[in-house]
């Protein structure tokens, strides 16, 4: 859903072209995958690659922005295990769809993205807010959480025909 940019990402961040089924998710779309950040550094042993400082990353169809990204690769540094967003995490699809959390982390073996902290999600005016939301995109299903006193609030609105009455 919100987050397909990070597994795209993800491969685009290391020295070495991304894997081939990078590639041709980002052919398919037609368009590259860019990440703008004051730093990049790239550590071959550890398996990571971090933008940090005010870390842009785009594609034709969605924006991340954040303070600090994180893409942790398998040994061989082909292809992404996990990554990890940090900081103002903002994520906006084409369609007005967008996101905000403290933190935000894909992990690509299980398809799945998890918010943290002051998660939020929205289109026009319905929102979903919890302390945590957890996207399982392969299974199409989501979790959103509260903690203590903060507990899950939605707002959701019927949608509207052009007259003004609720489609069915």
């Amino acid at each position: 859903m919100l987050v397909l940019l990070l597994l795209a990402a993800g491969a685009a961040a290391g020295e070495a072209p991304p894997p081939a089924p990078a590639r041709a998710r980002a052919a398919s779309k037609g368009a590259a995958i860019t990440i703008s950040a004051d730093r990049l550094e790239v550590d071959r042993k550890a398996h990571t690659a971090t933008y940090a400082g005010n870390v842009v990353a785009r594609d034709s169809t969605l924006t991340i922005l954040a303070d600090r990204m994180e893409f942790t690769f398998d040994e061989a540094m082909q292809e992404v295990q996990r990554v990890r967003a940090t900081g103002h995490v903002r994520i906006a699809e084409q369609g007005g769809r967008e996101a905000t959390a403290d933190a935000a982390t894909y992990f690509a073996r299980e398809e799945k993205v998890r918010l943290e902290g002051n998660a939020r999600a929205w289109q026009e005016e319905n929102v979903v807010t919890g302390t945590t939301m957890t996207l399982y995109l392969r299974e199409d299903r989501h979790v959103v959480e509260g903690e203590g006193d903060a507990r899950v609030h939605a707002v959701i609105y019927p949608r509207r025909e052009a007259g003004g009455a609720p489609k069915p």
